[in-house]
């Protein structure tokens, strides 16, 4: 019966050993996989912040010929009268 005890031992050991492997593997892959997603999301970020920012610099610029079309206009009409 002891060789059995000890051939069931064995067997138990190196079952666990297997799952605590493949659990460590999944647990590692999950990580990863965050580490991914959060590089992904960073860069996302930083490109949408510099969309942004150009678009407000383009909303910026238009605004401001605008109003220095408005004041050529005003300046002039001032000027025939």
């Amino acid at each position: 019966m002891f060789v059995a005890d000890l051939g069931e031992l064995i067997s138990r050991q190196s079952f666990e050993e297997s799952e605590k492997r493949k659990h460590d593997a999944v647990e590692e892959a999950v990580n990863e996989t965050w580490e991914a997603a959060h590089k992904i999301k960073k860069q996302a970020i930083e490109e949408t912040e510099i969309k942004a920012k150009t678009a407000h610099e383009k909303v910026i610029r238009k605004i401001n010929k605008q109003h220095e079309r408005t004041l050529r206009v005003s300046l002039t009409e001032g000027k025939s009268h």
